[in-house]
């Protein structure tokens, strides 16, 4: 790219505007039309620079990175004292609502101005809490400043990089806060005002860019229902983010609760604002990671389990889809999310204290493939009963719980590593006509009934959960009354009478004859459905505990790799869970104490000064 160089004594430009009309004229004739075309389609901004009556122009793309400093390396060059080497990296990002973002972030020792708000070299606090501001979301129309410049860059969003209705509101009409697809709307909340650039869709929330009313911090808004039987869930998870506070965790800000105008209960959860999209696009840009990289996001991850299981919460549902990027660059800071699947350790012993102890709480929302052996062996997913005393009871089922998370943890780290999962491409010999042949991204179906979980009123009764926050006056209880303890029993005999005999069904038919031309195939049901998936993934672990980490596959991704670290993505993936590696002694790990220094150096760099590592740039 071409460099420019902008200075208080010199112009904005050293080339001649004839040149210049020259030069634009030979680069369309070498691009091609289609080249133009791709182009065009990854322009999501530019910003116009405005300095007296010169103008010069920053497209802002997908793929590319665009440099402001002092560094004669950068792409715009500016010699100014009060402007740091590596000043500003602006890249563009797209969301899973097909929205393309530009994004600020901030590298530099002056930070910069926002429609004369000032933003990255200091942090905000909200509840206590520090915001960093060295990352924003770039909206059509603002005016961006830097320090002892005399001049200014306008933004304007390109109409292609806009998202559409039907690819974001429309997928659920009962969540959104919008009717337009407008980018200037936006709805108060008071105090936060939630703007109508969706960052995210799914089919329990929408996740909005909000800012505060006075400060104009930027923020993830989270709009939630709560169907009645569900109320549980969500405060739950409030509970749990309120009392959480730590650099890998997606911190929870604020909520407000309120009824829209049809009267549709509605919870906003206010979330710190992350702007690296999450670690499954990224290894899908980057195909996989050194290990270096993947030992500084094992260490984060690592880090932020120990902190939750030493404060009795395990999160259930760790995978790259919830691991999210702070910033998008090489060695980036993660914060694990979506703690929707989480549970205490106290929402298990309250449900011993309901005799409710014969079965643990599943929840049906979590991913299979990320399932460990102990929760995989049980039909359809439940896991098997336990008989003795109650504190024998919690201490295993509390191991268990902790467990999963750091069984997920070496998937993830494994599929990072190699962009695949450990054991999806063991060929176990099943074929089977209800065809699902990728179990790896198979997620089971959210059940719209609330009896699906054994503990909801045990949930609602625990340590007098939110009782004193507002929240509690928008929780009904529609459906509650049926969730009484022989109704619940009831409810388990039968789904286990269902589990035994999918079992003893499918055992008999491990292979499956393929239907001759023509014949009709019947449709399986849901729950046959999932339990195909989870025999299948049960035969796969059942070959891969078998295997040395020599067979693993991927020979020449691993041989890349130290013995240490492959040691420690098998003492993740061991399938005892009374064996398998706690938070606590994976935090010491070999791999982790023996390169100290350079992990120190990455923390320093990423964590505290917020920077970029540059050797991967």
């Amino acid at each position: 790219m071409t460099k420019r160089q902008w200075s208080d004594d010199v112009e904005l430009s050293q080339i001649s505007p004839a040149h210049l009309v020259r030069q634009q004229k030979n680069m369309k004739i070498m691009l091609t039309s289609r080249r133009r075309r791709e182009v065009e389609e990854d322009l999501v901004g530019t910003l116009c620079m405005k300095r007296g009556d010169q103008t010069r122009e920053i497209r802002i793309t997908l793929n590319s990175i665009f440099w402001i400093g002092r560094d004669p390396s950068c792409d715009l060059v500016i010699s100014n004292p009060r402007i740091s080497h590596r000043h500003l990296r602006l890249y563009a990002v797209r969301t899973t609502t097909a929205l393309s973002i530009a994004i600020i972030h901030d590298t530099s020792t002056n930070g910069y101005t926002v429609n004369k708000e000032n933003y990255g070299s200091y942090k905000e606090r909200i509840d206590g809490k520090e915001i960093s501001t060295k990352s924003m979301i770039l909206r059509d129309g603002d005016i961006l400043e830097l320090p002892g410049i005399d001049g200014s860059f306008t933004y304007s969003h390109h109409p292609h990089a806009l998202f559409s209705v039907p690819s974001t509101q429309e997928i659920a009409k009962d969540l959104r806060v919008f009717h337009t697809s407008d980018p200037k709307s936006h709805f108060l909340v008071n105090p936060w005002i939630i703007h109508n650039y969706p960052l995210g869709s799914g089919s329990w929330g929408m996740v909005h860019l909000g800012t505060h009313i006075s400060n104009k911090i930027q923020v993830a808004i989270k709009t939630v229902n709560c169907q009645p039987g569900y109320e549980y869930k969500i405060k739950l998870e409030i509970r749990i983010l309120k009392d959480v506070d730590h650099p890998n965790i997606l911190r929870l800000l604020d909520y407000v609760a309120h009824k829209d105008d049809d009267e549709v209960q509605k919870i906003h959860l206010v979330l710190e604002l992350v702007t690296g999209g999450d670690m499954f696009s990224y290894i899908q840009k980057h195909v996989h990671l050194r290990e270096d990289e993947t030992r500084w996001i094992g260490w984060q991850l690592i880090s932020g389990l120990k902190y939750l299981h030493e404060k009795g919460i395990a999160h259930r549902d760790v995978k790259p889809e919830n691991i999210l990027l702070h910033t998008s660059c090489a060695y980036p800071r993660i914060l694990l999310g979506d703690f929707g699947s989480a549970i205490t350790k106290s929402r298990l012993l309250s449900t011993l204290d309901d005799g409710l102890h014969h079965s643990k709480p599943y929840d049906a929302n979590v991913t299979s493939i990320y399932l460990p052996p102990e929760y995989v062996k049980g039909s359809c997913g439940l896991v098997p009963p336990y008989e003795g005393v109650k504190e024998d009871v919690g201490k295993r089922w509390w191991r268990e719980e902790r467990g999963m998370d750091m069984w997920a943890t070496g998937v993830t780290l494994y599929w990072i590593a190699t962009w695949r999962h450990p054991y999806s491409d063991i060929n176990t010999g099943h074929w089977c006509q209800y065809g699902n042949s990728q179990p790896a991204h198979q997620t089971a179906t959210r059940s719209g009934s609330p009896v699906e979980d054994i503990s909801t009123e045990s949930c609602l009764q625990d340590e007098g959960f939110l009782s004193d926050d507002p929240i509690e006056e928008f929780g009904t209880q529609e459906g509650e009354d049926e969730l009484d303890e022989h109704g619940l029993e009831d409810h388990l005999d039968h789904l286990k009478i269902i589990s035994e005999n999918l079992h003893t069904h499918i055992s008999k038919r491990s292979k499956i004859i393929p239907p001759s031309h023509g014949s009709a195939v019947p449709q399986p049901s849901m729950a046959l459905k999932r339990q195909l998936t989870i025999d299948l993934i049960n035969d796969e672990i059942e070959v891969f505990k078998t295997m040395d980490i020599s067979q693993w596959v991927e020979h020449d991704v691993w041989d890349k790799w130290s013995e240490g670290g492959k040691a420690f993505i098998s003492s993740l993936l061991e399938p005892d869970p009374d064996i398998r590696m706690r938070a606590s002694r994976a935090h010491d790990h070999p791999w982790f104490t023996d390169n100290a220094d350079e992990l120190v150096y990455i923390h320093e760099k990423v964590l505290r000064k917020e920077q970029v590592i540059r050797w991967l740039l």
